[in-house]
């Protein structure tokens, strides 16, 4: 007699390329998912436009959540992802680790600070919350910041530049948010637009309607709660 037993069943995995800044709410928002899916997330952290040149060149992702709408619209265009959705608006800001630098209220004001010589920046030509900050610099601040700039390849090594090899550095609110960050303090750059991030799933996934799921749990109540914990809108 033959006894004939069942070849286990290998769980789904989903590779999810994640933009820097999504870094926390990334890390509760994939096991949410596996424990009520039973699918495992992957992801794959970086700046956008890093993870957009892989993607772009058949890196085996199956969802980009960037950190802007242009790159994941580009995708769309050109037939390699499905239609996007924006899924967070962040905010830039100024953080700092020193805590006792008096009692400025406006992010100018800190950059104006004795001690403040060395300022941290994702590179903006890769980095959309470098990008954000760079636009609404007025010339005359620009040409007193560029000496004292430190180009970061995404906001994430910002955020870290600023902790240990910066006096200060703009990031996103998302890191002034998490743990390490409520070590130090911020200022919302209000000036800045909101950072608008899309979402999209690449057509070239082999776990299409496992990506669906992920993508839509993106816009669920507990995806938005964590979303929301983390400054995003």
């Amino acid at each position: 007699m033959l006894v004939c037993g069942a070849a286990p069943v290998r769980a789904e995995k989903l590779i999810v390329a994640v933009a820097a800044n999504f870094t926390a709410p990334m890390k509760l928002i994939a096991p949410l998912f596996t424990a009520k899916s039973g699918i495992e997330v992957l992801p794959s952290y970086g700046g956008t436009g890093m993870l957009y040149a892989l993607i772009h060149n058949g890196a085996p992702f199956d969802l980009f959540l960037a950190a802007d709408q242009r790159r994941p619209e580009l995708l769309y265009k050109g037939g390699l992802a499905e239609k996007p959705r924006v899924y967070a608006r962040g905010q830039a800001v100024l953080w700092t680790g020193k805590k006792d630098i008096g009692s400025a209220s406006r992010w100018q004001d800190v950059l104006n600070l004795p001690g403040m010589n060395r300022i941290a920046i994702a590179t903006p030509e890769l980095a959309p919350y470098g990008a954000a900050v760079m636009g609404i610099l007025r010339p005359s601040l620009k040409t007193r910041l560029l000496p004292r700039l430190i180009y970061a390849q995404n906001v994430a090594q910002a955020f870290q530049y600023a902790q240990k090899a910066a006096d200060c550095g703009f990031t996103a609110l998302s890191f002034a948010l998490s743990r390490p960050g409520l070590k130090g303090r911020f200022w919302p750059i209000t000036e800045a637009p909101l950072v608008k991030q899309s979402a999209c799933i690449i057509k070239s996934s082999r776990h299409r309607q496992a990506a669906g799921r992920f993508f839509a749990f993106l816009f669920s109540k507990e995806s938005r709660a964590v979303l929301k914990k983390f400054g995003y809108q």
